[in-house]
């Protein structure tokens, strides 16, 4: 809940930059796909915008 509520505060002022470092740490696999799917529609419609993130990628 905190990474998601954390996630909307930071993007509400759309910045020219976002720097994010592993924003799905501690999501449940559906919440990942979730962040993964909305943050792919920010990207097109901020297009102008830089968004740069880190991640840990686990397959289990």
């Amino acid at each position: 809940m905190r990474q998601r509520l954390l996630f909307g505060q930071s993007i509400l002022a759309k910045p020219n930059v976002l720097l994010l470092d592993e924003p799905t740490n501690g999501l449940d696999p559906y919440w990942v796909n979730q962040f993964v799917e909305i943050f792919n529609q920010i990207k097109k419609k901020w297009y102008n915008q830089r968004f740069f993130y880190s991640y840990y990628g686990c397959s289990s």
